[in-house]
């Protein structure tokens, strides 16, 4: 099978999150520097995904909540300046345009098993570039991605995450052995 390789677009993909906070209210926000690969066949088939999440792009609208996360106590953007996903085994359809995607989720020196639902929602050719457009969604565990301290702190333990991911496809492709 012909495999092509789609380069994750830095300036258009963004990934929200969103935490109950206390009993009140919520935590929300957005990191805004994704980067990375999908290696995939014509129609997606058997992708493989490594997925790279800035922690310094992360945007709360609070300044000094932006810093905590990005701090050593939290998220440290200095010590681990990414966040990552990498797929484990492909897609799985679900229905239609939508598939279900199992990965490992890495924070600082934690890594944890995440399945995610993608919706495959668009594919353009603009002249010599062919774009895709695909949006996930999901939850991430706190305390199996090693962020369990942030309970105590009145966060929930789960943070539901969507992405918006666009991909621009490489001049490369190649055969699968």
């Amino acid at each position: 099978m012909r495999k092509f390789i789609w380069n994750i677009s830095e300036r258009n993909s963004i990934l929200h999150f969103k935490a109950k906070y206390l009993t009140i209210g919520h935590l929300s926000g957005s990191f805004k520097k994704l980067r990375g690969t999908v290696v995939a066949g014509a129609l997606f088939e058997d992708p493989e995904i490594e997925l790279f999440i800035g922690v310094s792009s992360v945007e709360t609208l609070d300044t000094d909540l932006n810093r905590k996360i990005k701090s050593a106590a939290i998220l440290d953007a200095v010590g681990y300046p990414d966040l990552m996903f990498a797929s484990a085994g492909g897609c799985r359809a679900s229905s239609g345009v939508i598939w279900e995607l199992e990965g490992t989720f890495t924070v600082k020196q934690y890594s944890s098993t995440v399945n995610m639902i993608v919706n495959f929602s668009d594919l353009k050719v603009k002249g010599k570039r062919t774009e895709a457009l695909f949006h996930l969604f999901g939850t991430v565990d706190l305390v199996k991605s090693g962020l369990g301290e942030l309970r105590d702190k009145g966060v929930a333990e789960i943070i539901s995450v969507n992405a918006e991911i666009y991909l621009l496809k490489a001049d490369e492709c190649f055969a699968e052995q």
